[in-house]
């Protein structure tokens, strides 16, 4: 006799044809969105292909594992310990100092006030947010509680530094991770690239707060991770505590944060149309969250907008050629031309000889995947997941499942849309 649970299981186990209800009489949820456009998913994660366990070299122990070793080491050998050690001030000039200094007067503030980061210590009298120094306010706050019993001088840009550098290396193989399938090798290799990113190591010169770079890694994995139960909420909890950090830190992240929250809640709205008043409310609800904090830790102090108004708009800029102008900084290739002096500085964006060399590489092994993005290619003659059969419906479909981050499988994604029926990338009987 079986009971309720080992039913289910049994259940569970039962295989079903593509195209096929299983045998509880649900319809498969890919079935449902190939034969019909307006079909809705019974649930998100209906829609996505379930996660499968990843190889034991890259379960989330030994990634937190390497990321917290490799760190250090990098950090060690990048910044040395007399920039890491609280309490020496001797190598403090430039940029950092002013960062310092922030913390050093705010630390001595008698009273609390609104914003929590403000001071009458500097612009006395009427006095400036920390938050304009660069001095980290998700730092310094809680460590202004703590500085009774802080040592007399004490500095946290370098341990600050060192926690970005692990939690970069962290989210890198998270993300790699996923869009890897969890192979061991491409896993470990791109979170090594991401760790050693050039761009990285230059703003860790002198630039803490911008550094931290992990809150992008983080938000791009909470974009792309497996989305677990229906609740909106639930799959879009990250975002939240993802914001309200950034927004502690510095607000060129915050933004970038809030954009790939958007992204993701776009992501939820393909999944599922009939859900986009819940996404909205919940989106608003994220901006809502990052507005406060930045409130709070004192960016947005004033409803005056020329109070934020600063010179060098248009000279400290990006240059188009600068993921590939190394600014004499590297050795394998030679120095572009840029536009403006200061562009080598504010603009600096080399990705690197290594991501290079794997961005050349790609284009070579998978041109065909390429061109026909370009329309120079048929992609049935190419290595594509292979495309569903076009719905007899003149509107497009908009879902398009993940696929699994360990299957490998590579008929998990559904072709659909006007870009591929224009390029005759998937095949099957239209009507109009």
């Amino acid at each position: 006799m079986t009971g309720p649970a080992d039913a289910g299981g049994a259940h569970r186990r039962r295989s079903s044809a593509p195209g096929e209800a299983p045998a509880g009489g649900a319809p498969v949820a890919g079935a449902s969105l190939a034969s019909d456009p307006d079909a809705r998913p019974p649930s998100m994660s209906a829609a996505l292909v379930p996660r499968a366990r990843p190889h034991w070299l890259v379960n989330d122990g030994i990634l937190l594992a390497v990321a917290v070793v490799g760190g250090l080491a990098h950090a060690v050998l990048l910044l040395g310990w007399p920039v890491i050690n609280p309490l020496n001030l001797e190598w403090l000039k430039g940029d950092p100092a002013a960062h310092y200094l922030g913390w050093a007067f705010y630390r001595h503030e008698r009273h609390w006030g609104f914003p929590l980061t403000w001071t009458t210590r500097l612009g006395y009298p009427v006095g400036v947010s920390i938050a304009f120094q660069d001095s980290i306010p998700l730092i310094a706050i809680p460590l202004r509680w703590l500085s009774p019993i802080l040592p007399e001088p004490f500095q946290y840009l370098g341990l600050y530094a060192t926690l970005a550098l692990v939690l970069q290396m962290y989210f890198g193989l998270l993300l790699c991770r996923r869009l890897c399938n969890a192979h061991p090798l491409f896993t470990y290799a791109g979170g090594v690239l991401i760790l050693l990113a050039p761009v990285l190591t230059r703003r860790l010169h002198g630039h803490f707060a911008l550094a931290s770079h992990w809150l992008v890694l983080a938000s791009l994995w909470a974009c792309v991770r497996a989305t677990p139960t229906p609740p909106i909420v639930r799959a879009l909890w990250p975002f939240f505590v993802l914001l309200v950090v950034a927004g502690a830190i510095h607000p060129y992240l915050a933004a970038q944060g809030l954009l790939i929250a958007l992204a993701a809640a776009a992501r939820v709205i393909l999944l599922d149309r009939s859900r986009w008043k819940a996404v909205v409310g919940v989106s608003l609800l994220l901006g809502g969250a990052l507005a406060l904090s930045l409130t709070v830790s004192g960016f947005l102090g004033s409803l005056e907008w020329s109070a934020y108004r600063s010179e060098g708009f248009g000279l400290f800029s990006l240059n188009l050629l600068g993921p590939f102008n190394p600014t004499g900084l590297a050795h394998l290739l030679p120095e572009l031309p840029v536009a403006h002096p200061f562009q080598r500085f504010e603009g600096y964006s080399y990705l690197g000889a290594g991501i290079i060399a794997v961005l050349l590489v790609t284009l070579v092994v998978h041109r065909r995947r390429v061109l026909s993005l370009f329309g120079r290619a048929d992609v049935r003659s190419s290595s594509w997941p292979s495309c569903a059969r076009s719905p007899p419906h003149p509107r497009p479909s908009p879902w398009a499942p993940m696929p699994s981050p360990a299957s490998g499988s590579r008929d998990s994604s559904i072709c659909s849309g006007p870009p591929f029926e224009r390029r005759g990338a998937c095949s099957g009987p239209r009507t109009t």
